[in-house]
């Protein structure tokens, strides 16, 4: 197979189109993202009357194209983006190749100038992220929803006896076209709104449509094509990505074959389905501990709940042990993994937004793999040596009671946990979150930590509260699943 380093990707289109996410998504890949907006507004900030850097203070301070200093405005956000677009240019003539870059442009990188245009060209592949024009309609409530800085370069016109409103809702739909020209005009690949919207549609099949010549049998067709192609050649992004980004599109089906194993991928395949195999062990018989069986014990017989004890609770709390040992190890050892590049690169790796989620959720589970090692399983011993010596007509261990408690509250917090976990774990690689430059990872994993170090304490020396019935610990743990979410979003 061919071997051939990745050009920089620069996104452009409008506001909505999916640059961000994209580029997000890249990032988590091993891409180096700039952000354009986060740099003008770092630009903007050394101007008088900018009290700052978020994108609807931005907005606040540039205006509408009928407020009067709107101009002005227009003016200096522009010096700022030409500025950006200059520094960006050298930023790509200075990277090393091997690391591969993805910059997210505002929608108004088309008016910087045709030399500057013409140099940032040379340096990366454009790629346009197109939206049909009856999208012209929910971007006009957008923007008066949620305005962003727009420059209008002359395409806001008044008639006579308009208001504005009117002018607004009558020139978007012209300016929105005009861009849709320059993008075009502009872009080495176009990319469809529909497509990228596809079922099935992933970075793998984002980065074949961005670099290479789109088919002729575009759309439904051809994702199917990719996706076979990524099942037939095993095509996917590992932690080579992060550092020599070496991609391999030479996608011959027959080059493929078992030797595919035996390399850094089948290693990733492996732990994954170590993982998920074991860690579905481990959440099934969870749900079936506080769901199923602590329900079904509030109301059976004692006779029947003491042969369950005996002979039923034993199989399943090994299962449910050993489930969580290999989830855990198979979990820690892909982290370590991807921490390790001949060298130890946390940093490089995990102060991402796949690092933030993925460890959000390591955090959670290995908590819950310290509760059932360290509290369930030990207390259910007591609990079933206890049964068993009352079956054979001995008395009850004194502290069966106490152990019987405590079980119960960690594996109450475990599913309260759950909950969470499996949330973060998915969405790492599914659903990325906006990480800037200025994201402070250090507090923002100490909030994240305190929040969940509460709980956790209270596992150990506190009561189930609301977590004492199968609705209180879902909703709890919904609850749970926002806070963290929302902290997240709110501090990064």
């Amino acid at each position: 197979m061919t071997d051939s380093l990745p050009a920089p990707l620069a996104l452009i289109g409008m506001s909505g189109a999916g640059k961000s996410y994209w580029s997000h998504k890249l990032a988590t890949y091993g891409y180096l993202r700039i952000g354009c907006d986060d740099r003008i507004a770092d630009h903007l900030q050394t101007l008088p009357n900018q009290s700052g850097s978020s994108t609807r203070r931005m907005a606040d301070w540039m205006g509408l194209p009928f407020d009067p200093g709107y101009a002005e405005a227009e003016r200096q956000y522009m010096g700022c983006e030409v500025a950006v677009t200059e520094e960006i240019c050298e930023l790509l003539e200075n990277t090393p190749a091997e690391q591969p870059v993805v910059i997210d442009t505002t929608g108004s990188v088309v008016y910087v100038g045709e030399a500057l245009l013409k140099r940032f060209k040379s340096l990366a592949t454009l790629v346009y992220l197109s939206m049909p024009a009856e999208f012209s309609e929910p971007l006009y409530k957008t923007f008066l929803n949620d305005p962003k800085p727009m420059v209008w370069q002359g395409h806001f016109t008044p008639r006579p006896g308009e208001g504005n409103d009117a002018t607004l809702a009558r020139c978007l739909p012209e300016l929105l076209e005009s861009r849709r020209r320059d993008y075009s005009a502009l872009a080495d690949h176009q990319l469809d709104f529909q497509t990228l919207r596809k079922p099935g549609m992933e970075i793998q099949d984002f980065l074949h449509l961005a670099t290479s010549k789109a088919p002729p049998d575009s759309g439904l067709a051809f994702l199917l094509k990719a996706k076979q192609r990524r099942i037939c050649c095993s095509l996917r992004l590992d932690r080579r990505a992060i550092h020599a980004m070496i991609f391999d599109f030479d996608l011959n089906p027959k080059q493929g074959g078992m030797m595919d194993l035996i390399s850094i991928d089948g290693w990733y395949l492996l732990l994954r389905w170590i993982h998920l195999l074991a860690g579905i062990t481990w959440i099934g018989l969870l749900y079936y501990f506080n769901f199923v069986q602590g329900e079904w014990f509030k109301e059976t017989e004692a006779s029947a709940k003491s042969a369950a004890v005996q002979k039923l609770v034993p199989r399943a709390l090994w299962w449910f042990r050993w489930g969580a040992m290999f989830t855990f190890l198979a979990g820690a050892l892909t982290l370590l993994t991807y921490a390790y590049q001949g060298e130890w690169k946390w940093g490089a790796v995990y102060e991402t937004s796949w690092g933030i989620l993925i460890l959000t959720g390591s955090l959670l589970g290995t908590l819950m793999f310290l509760n059932v090692w360290l509290i369930i399983w030990p207390k259910q011993q007591v609990i079933i040596a206890s049964t068993n010596q009352l079956a054979e007509g001995g008395e009850a261990l004194p502290d069966v009671a106490a152990c019987t408690a405590k079980a119960g509250l960690a594996s109450r917090t475990n599913t309260l946990f759950s909950i969470p976990m499996l949330l973060f774990m998915a969405s790492a690689s599914h659903l990325p979150m906006s990480v800037t430059e200025e994201t402070n990872f250090t507090s923002l994993f100490w909030v994240l930590a305190v929040i969940i170090g509460v709980i956790q304490v209270n596992a150990i020396v506190g009561k189930p509260g609301p977590m004492a019935s199968v609705k209180g610990v879902i909703t709890s743990g919904c609850v749970l699943t926002v806070v963290l979410y929302g902290a997240i979003g709110i501090l990064a």
